[in-house]
Formats: C-alpha cells, structure tokens, sequence
C-alpha cells in the first residue's frame, strides 16, 4: 500500500497484478494469496487514486493487472457504482469519437509482421 501510495504522489496511475506462480518455478507450489488478504490492498487502489483525481479510464482492459478502475469491486457498495465523470464523457458523442480515434491509431501503430518492422527499419 505504501508503494501505492508513493506512485500516486508524483502522479502515476498504479496497476496491480495478482501473483500466479508458474509450476516449473522456484514458487511453483507456492500458494495463491486469499481473497481477504488481497482485497484491501485493491480497495487501497481505487480510493487512493480516486482521492487523488488521477484518471481512471486511459488504462483499461488491461489482461495482466487489475487496473484501478477494476479495483472499485473491492471497494465497498458505494464504489462499485462510482465509475467517475471520465466515464460519462465517452458516453457522450464527442467521447465516442475520441474513443474510436485513439483505438483506430493505436491500431495503426501496431506492427503487423516483423518482416514489416524490418522493412519499415531498412536494417
């Protein structure tokens, strides 16, 4: 939570990821921490940031870390519905727009085949 804590106060949107011991690894029968112990540390998330007013929404949908937005679950009842003004604006035309811009360019930037990256690179 002090980590947290820390990379809030310069700013930074912290994530989390939960601990999945890999079977071939030295942790490999190391057991998966319990729910309880790991629900305060993401209520800490969410409150933490959102006192802090860092937005939530540019970090979402990510597949390896629960990312603050998620962690309002954790949170209580009266979180679970705060998802934030950020939110609303991508309900409105303009945030759908701006939605559908920023996903068209990060498709954009996404390197299709290595060779491609290659050629782009004139190695």
């Amino acid at each position: 939570m002090a980590g947290i804590d820390a990379l809030v106060r310069i700013g930074v949107l912290p994530v989390l990821s939960l601990f999945r011991p890999l079977e071939d690894t030295q942790l490999g029968s190391h057991p998966l921490p319990a729910t309880a112990d790991v629900a305060p540390v993401f209520a800490h998330l969410f409150s933490t940031v959102r006192n802090a007013r860092i937005n939530m929404n540019w970090v979402r949908d990510l597949s390896f870390a629960i990312t603050p937005l998620e962690a309002r679950f954790f949170a209580g009842d009266e979180a679970r519905g705060a998802v934030g003004v950020g939110s609303q604006f991508y309900r409105t035309r303009l945030g759908t727009m701006t939605a559908r811009n920023l996903s068209r360019l990060r498709r954009r930037r996404r390197v299709r085949k290595v060779s491609d990256s290659f050629d782009s690179s004139h190695l």
